[in-house]
């Protein structure tokens, strides 16, 4: 893998890892601090896999 293509699917995946993040700390009735973490842990994870199958 090249690095342009390493850094655009790195940039790709930390945009939606944003999306969460303003996701999760907008809703009305927010979550609890575990809930948080959860979501946060398994995006985080799946970013992680991503890079490793690229």
């Amino acid at each position: 893998m090249n690095n342009q293509h390493y850094e655009y699917m790195l940039t790709y995946s930390i945009g939606g890892f944003g999306v969460l993040l303003d996701t999760l700390f907008k809703k009305s009735a927010p979550l609890s601090p575990d809930q948080i973490s959860k979501a946060l842990s398994k995006t985080l994870k799946e970013i992680a896999i991503q890079v490793d199958m690229k």
